[in-house]
């Protein structure tokens, strides 16, 4: 046996070992396309509850800082419904990129200006059924079939990635099970003669 073949134990161990990688791979595509689907289910259904107006009780702007870039970020919270019992909140990103310089607090307030006092902030859209259940009006008004595109892909291949190692899997243990039985038809032969 050659020195850089490893042994087939150490061979069926690492494939062992990828083969969780991929099913958990598969698990984690799997959950992000299928919420991904929840969230343009839920935006499409909203389009057909009521617009109604809320009390904005938080606007925050805030500076992201992504793998390659930043962006703007706003955090609001809302108060709604009879009496003002029902709460939203939502965090979301905005067009505009913060300089690269360092923000001063002047430029702060002019974007939090911009948008957390534009007209339609206060607008929320509410379940007439369920009035525990909210969207902002402007992501309703911005969601369209092509939300539904991206999380329908990743949950495909989620989906694969569970097929390709489960059938993997099974493809071994058949593998394995003939390996016995002909070790085992061998050694009945051996016997006999």
């Amino acid at each position: 046996m050659k020195a850089d073949v490893p042994p087939p134990a150490a061979t069926s161990v690492l494939l062992y070992i990828a083969l969780a990688m991929l099913f958990v791979l598969g698990l984690g595509l799997s959950a992000a396309g299928a919420d991904g689907l929840a969230n343009a289910v839920g935006a499409m259904q909203a389009r057909h509850w009521p617009v109604k107006e809320a009390r904005l009780d938080r606007c925050d702007l805030s500076i992201d800082v992504g793998r390659h870039r930043k962006y703007w970020q706003i955090s609001a919270a809302w108060s709604y419904g009879e009496g003002l019992r029902e709460h939203y909140a939502e965090t979301w990103p905005v067009d505009g990129t913060p300089p690269r310089e360092p923000v001063d607090a002047i430029q702060v307030a002019a974007v939090t200006a911009q948008y957390c006092h534009a007209p339609g902030i206060k607008l929320l859209r509410i379940s007439p059924s369920r009035p525990e259940l909210a969207q902002r009006n402007a992501a309703v008004a911005n969601a369209d079939a092509w939300g539904f595109v991206f999380p329908s892909l990743l949950l495909i291949a989620g989906l694969f990635c569970w097929f390709w190692a489960g059938r993997s899997v099974v493809q071994e243990i058949e593998l394995k099970t003939l390996e016995r039985k002909a070790l085992s038809l061998q050694r009945v032969r051996n016997r006999h003669r």
